[in-house]
């Protein structure tokens, strides 16, 4: 069958072949109708011909024993104009130091992809370097972290709280022998957005305010 080798959409998964169920010819160029072999989502994505390309059945072979590779769009000359949806990457809370937001971004992307056990493992991370990051004269462990944070009035009890659930989601994701449920998962993310705003953008906000009614850098 045709493959379109791109970023999918739905789940973030990149250089992924998605397949062609069925084509349009459409202002000069095609529509092509795809899913994804990974997610199983749709997609549509209009495509512009190069010198040699043509909206011909050659290419656009729907038929499973059309797989020789001759048909990716890298070898066909079309490209992508434009992709609905569109791939788009996930974006750390303003003011959330560059590190943090990295590996945030990484559990997010786990998330789009499926990766559930990765996602719970990289938002606990989120947590230890971010922790670390408030406290770092602290020797103590994750959970003892939290608690101090909660103690010297750092977070309130409602994101201390919240914290110790991601910290808990993610030893599960990292020692349990089942994979976490999606829902779970995606919540713990949530929480941790959370508390990187009331911990990082928050703070930054208030200063920032105050700098400009001080008229301070």
């Amino acid at each position: 069958m045709a493959v379109l080798t791109t970023t999918c959409g739905h789940c973030g998964t990149e250089k992924i072949g998605l397949h062609v169920k069925a084509y349009a010819q459409a202002g000069g160029g095609v529509a092509a109708f795809t899913t994804c072999p990974k997610c199983t989502q749709p997609a549509v994505h209009l495509l512009r011909p190069g010198p040699q390309a043509r909206a011909t059945e050659g290419w656009f072979n729907t038929s499973a024993a059309k797989a020789d590779g001759s048909d990716t769009l890298t070898h066909s000359g079309w490209a992508i104009r434009a992709s609905y949806p569109a791939a788009s990457t996930p974006q750390a809370p303003d003011h959330c130091p560059e590190d943090i937001g990295r590996v945030y971004i990484g559990a997010r992307m786990a998330l789009l992809r499926g990766e559930l056990d990765a996602a719970g493992m990289l938002i606990r991370k989120v947590l230890e370097v971010a922790t670390k990051r408030v406290l770092p004269q602290s020797t103590g462990t994750l959970a003892s972290r939290i608690d101090e944070m909660a103690k010297g009035n750092l977070i309130p009890e409602a994101v201390k709280s919240w914290a110790h659930q991601i910290r808990i989601i993610g030893n599960d994701a990292a020692h349990d022998a089942g994979e976490p449920p999606k829902a779970e998962v995606a919540e713990a993310i949530e929480f941790a957005d959370a508390f990187l705003i009331y911990v990082f953008t928050m703070p930054e906000r208030v200063r920032q305010r105050h700098s400009r009614r001080n008229g301070t850098p």
